[in-house]
């Protein structure tokens, strides 16, 4: 969808060129990102609500309430930190910020969850480094990182714990 929007308003995003982005090309890509979050955030309670009944498991726990806190902390810094590069027009970043700020919530939420997530987080923080090195290919690190990674680590996961 992000590469449909930039095509329909003629932005080679491989050019290696830095593009100025208008207020509504802003606007369309920061509605892709909210209505991402959402989905993303939806299918996670979801799946948390159904395995916590399956298992008989309270959902909110004092193991849940520290995961959250552990994570909001960089989610959070990274979410305003993002809103200020991309106030000062520096997109390039946005994505590696992403990476990065996301993979420090994974790590730090990892003492309180399962060890796994420990690894998933240094996985996001190193496509957030890669991504800020390679500054062309932000966004293909991005789908990297929160796509095909999700995926392989959904997997993993679940034929782990069946």
């Amino acid at each position: 969808m992000t590469f449909y929007i930039l095509g329909q308003h003629h932005i080679d995003y491989f050019d290696g060129k830095p593009n100025y982005y208008s207020y509504q090309v802003i606007i369309q890509l920061a509605i892709v990102a909210i209505l991402t979050l959402v989905l993303a955030l939806a299918s996670g309670i979801y799946f948390t609500v159904k395995k916590s009944k399956k298992l008989g498991h309270p959902l909110w726990s004092a193991a849940s309430r520290n995961t959250i806190k552990s994570a909001a902390i960089p989610l959070v810094t990274g979410g305003l930190f993002c809103i200020i590069v991309t106030w000062h027009h520096l997109f390039y970043l946005v994505a590696p910020c992403m990476l990065i700020f996301y993979g420090l919530a994974l790590v730090s939420a990892s003492k309180y969850t399962q060890s796994d997530i420990f690894w998933l987080g240094i996985c996001q923080l190193v496509l957030g480094i890669l991504a800020a090195v390679f500054v062309g290919y932000g966004l293909v690190f991005w789908g990297i990182g929160f796509g095909i990674l999700h995926i392989v680590y959904g997997i993993w996961m679940y034929q782990k714990y069946k």
